[in-house]
């Protein structure tokens, strides 16, 4: 445990060295988001309803978007690009750590403050400047918690399974900008799902992507609500269970197209 522990502390200060780096990352995130939020306004202008979201209701989802969308702001896709072509990863595999569980401890680690700016920024736009209506009711800040926090999961396993990819192509950048891409239009990161196409709805709500915006975005604002809130944590659990296992068989594969040389 203290080694996982050491881990974080790292993860932590490393961040802080390049803190302009997380720093401007968040900035872009939110800069997108009032773009977003500005087009929205102008589109409610004409429309008191649209796909069952009222303004109110779209201002909010539009922040706690950005939050989740912020939560992670760890690249696993060109860490571990790095290390399989520098042959560091073989230092990771001889280590009596588990590689997969260092990775999610750097990824805590290095989101931990871009987590409180996105908060930080989020609550303070929201509220004093946007004026959102937040929930009262205890019990959807509970739900929303835990949801959040299965997104986080989510969002690191789907970036750690793309990331694996790397040992088979030293196209980081291309595997991460597709996982991007991916996750950021099928989880609702860019407008709530109930807005596709009725075949791509029906795709969009079928994967695990939906679990790290929509649901936990949902929650917030009260689209779901009892028994509804109960079996959304629990597909956001069950596929992170799915991909857990996944991202087990991928990684076996993986090592196997190591190949270390010399005498």
């Amino acid at each position: 445990m203290k080694k996982y522990i050491s881990l974080f502390k790292c993860a932590v200060q490393e961040t802080m060295i390049y803190r302009w780096n997380f720093f401007f990352g968040i900035l872009s995130k939110f800069a997108v988001t009032i773009v977003m939020f500005y087009i929205w306004r102008i589109m409610f202008k004409s429309n008191q309803i649209i796909a069952g979201y009222t303004w109110e209701s779209m201002k909010v989802y539009l922040f706690v978007s950005f939050l989740c969308t912020s939560t992670i702001s760890w690249n696993a896709e060109m860490s571990m690009s790095k290390k399989v072509i520098q042959g560091n990863i073989i230092a990771d595999l001889i280590k009596p750590v588990n590689l997969r569980t260092v990775t999610l401890v750097q990824a805590i680690g290095n989101s931990f403050f871009s987590n409180l700016c996105a908060i930080g920024i989020m609550f303070y736009f929201a509220i004093f400047i946007f004026k959102v209506s937040l929930p009262t009711d205890f019990q959807i800040w509970i739900s929303f918690l835990i949801s959040i926090g299965l997104s986080f999961l989510l969002n690191f396993i789907l970036s750690y399974i793309f990331s694996l990819f790397s040992f088979w192509t030293s196209n980081a950048y291309g595997i991460a900008t597709a996982r991007s891409t991916i996750s950021n239009f099928f989880s609702g990161a860019l407008v709530p799902l109930e807005l596709f196409p009725p075949l791509l709805a029906r795709i969009a709500f079928l994967l695990p992507f939906k679990g790290i915006v929509y649901i936990p975005t949902s929650i917030f604002i009260g689209t779901l609500s009892g028994s509804e809130i109960y079996h959304a944590l629990m597909g956001q659990t069950i596929w992170l269970m799915v991909l857990w296992g996944i991202s087990s068989l991928l990684w076996k594969q993986a090592v196997q197209q190591v190949t270390i040389n010399g005498g």
